[in-house]
């Protein structure tokens, strides 16, 4: 409705994990995706100016999700991935950032379906 009433101009959505694990990242054993889903979708659909971006997490995001956040958001405009900083207030303490080197890997992966895809936060 917000879009509909022309009360945004610019969406930026978070993409926490792939969809079969985005419980995990939120602490909520057994997540409904659907809206999140239905999110993706509309957005996806190019209705307004968007970007996606995943906070990269080594705890929590491995190649075989990036793989199915790629599948999940493929032909996005947008896609950052953001390196991560604890403020304090995490699900769980001792969480960390994904390295330069695996930060780049990942991009290179995603680059294959969706083209403008870069790095926040990394010194790269």
């Amino acid at each position: 409705s917000l879009a509909k009433d022309k009360l945004v101009d610019y969406f930026a959505m978070d993409i926490k994990n792939d969809f079969d694990n985005y419980g995990d990242i939120i602490g909520i054993k057994n997540y409904n995706t659907e809206k999140v889903r239905s999110s993706v979708d509309y957005l996806l659909s190019n209705a307004f100016p968007y970007e996606f971006r995943t906070t990269l997490i080594k705890e929590f995001h491995k190649e075989e999700n990036i793989i199915n956040i790629a599948k999940e958001i493929k032909g996005a405009n947008k896609y950052f991935l953001q390196k991560f900083k604890d403020g304090g207030s995490c699900i769980q303490s001792h969480l960390s950032a994904v390295e330069n080197e695996t930060a780049l890997k990942f991009r290179d992966i995603l680059k294959e379906s969706i083209p403008n895809v870069a790095l926040r936060g990394y010194d790269i």
